[in-house]
């Protein structure tokens, strides 16, 4: 069984690499450099969709098995990533896509828009069972680690719609605006994984115990 806090630091460092990435894709960024920034983007993704797959074993390995949404759509949103960054790869970005008017990096760009959607659902069903854990009639520690675990559900929500919004501009001629919204939507993913972080390492309390569905819903329900 993985500890918590080692899945939630993956996610942590794949979503920090996103950012250089992202930066040195800016049209201000240094010339040169995109295959660099290229090499970042497809660390992160790797790195992120092998923390999804531990938690997906992991969720897969648990009796009774608890619904599997969560994890299967953070395996899709990582799997995407990766493939929309090797996409991106400067030595057949440019090429076109099968003899149509698609270049592949905008086939590439389709491609991270699809795992953007699937982070969404993921997270979008989070919710309700961290919101469940943040209102206990009692202060315990599954809900201090509920509030961590949906300011950090929430940030990754801002993160992956300013992603989709970024790949609509690129795609309607405003691509340096587009590019600002990858690294700003970066930040975001940066500090929803480290919130996940800090509600992954509060230890549940005697009354948690008392409690166990809730208690697994509020630390469960990140995909910890």
């Amino acid at each position: 069984m993985a500890p918590p806090l080692l899945t939630c630091g993956l996610y942590l460092f794949g979503t920090t690499l996103l950012l250089p990435g992202t930066i040195l894709l800016l049209p201000t960024g240094p010339p040169g450099c995109e295959v660099t920034a290229i090499v970042f983007l497809i660390a992160a993704c790797t790195t992120l969709t092998i923390a999804a797959l531990i938690d997906l074993a992991e969720a897969g390995s648990q009796v009774p098995r608890p619904p599997m949404l969560v994890p299967v759509c953070m395996v899709l949103g990582g799997v995407f990533f990766l493939a929309g960054a090797v996409l991106y790869w400067p030595a057949w970005a440019g090429g076109s896509l099968a003899g149509s008017s698609w270049t592949v990096a905008r086939f590439g760009t389709w491609v991270f828009r699809t795992g953007t959607c699937a982070y969404l659902v993921g997270s979008f069903a989070c919710v309700p069972a961290l919101v469940a854990g943040t209102t206990q009639p009692k202060p315990t520690n599954a809900r201090e680690s509920a509030r961590y675990g949906l300011g950090g559900i929430a940030s990754y929500i801002v993160g992956a719609m300013l992603y989709f919004a970024g790949g609509v501009l690129s795609e309607c001629g405003m691509g340096p605006t587009g590019a600002w919204l990858w690294v700003i939507g970066s930040g975001w993913f940066v500090l929803g994984a480290f919130l996940l972080l800090l509600s992954a390492g509060v230890p549940p309390t005697k009354l948690d115990e008392e409690r166990p569905l809730l208690g697994a819903e509020a630390h469960g329900a990140i995909g910890s």
